[in-house]
């Protein structure tokens, strides 16, 4: 189904409405201060909404997002809205390049023992950026270490699990 938020178009599954409702809607990430210098990391991208939604705002935006399907939808998503600063990254973050196993539950996909194997790349092999949106279903403990958050100025992450609530908010606090 295809929805309309003023200049952007996205078509979003039947069962996934909600993902408009909380990104263009409530604005889930509405807080993060955007200008037209940012590079942005949208990490675990999934259909493209937040891509979509802050791409006309900023110099650049780098899409990752491993499940194949929605990579598509996210793919056709940019296309549709002529976006030329989008690079699309059909890959899972981690702190290198390999391949792990993933499982697909959509929105609650998760890293470990899965029925579909991907390759990875680490935050640092993809550049810098000054903005991070990061919703990775439990990788976070592994991606947050490297470089990369040197030059991040804010960062919007869904944590997953008790130890990356613990963990990660610590090394943040840090840098």
């Amino acid at each position: 189904m295809l929805f309309h938020f003023g200049k952007n178009i996205i078509e979003i599954p039947e069962s996934y409405h909600f993902v408009y409702y909380a990104t263009f809607i409530v604005g889930e990430y509405d807080f993060l201060k955007l200008s037209k210098d940012d590079v942005v990391l949208d990490a675990g991208a999934f259909i493209g909404d937040f891509t979509i939604k802050v791409a006309r705002k900023v110099k650049e935006v780098v899409a990752v997002e491993p499940l194949p399907w929605a990579f598509k939808i996210l793919k056709k998503n940019v296309e549709m809205n002529e976006l030329k600063n989008v690079t699309l990254v059909n890959k899972a973050l981690w702190d290198g390049q390999t391949r792990i196993r993933i499982t697909d539950k959509g929105v609650g996909s998760s890293v470990g023992e899965g029925d579909i194997e991907v390759e990875t790349v680490s935050v640092d092999q993809l550049g810098k950026f000054s903005i991070v949106k990061m919703d990775i279903e439990g990788a976070e403990g592994v991606v947050v270490k490297g470089d990369w958050l040197e030059n991040v100025c804010q960062v919007a992450m869904e944590l997953h699990g008790r130890e990356n609530i613990e963990y990660v908010p610590q090394v943040l606090l840090k840098k």
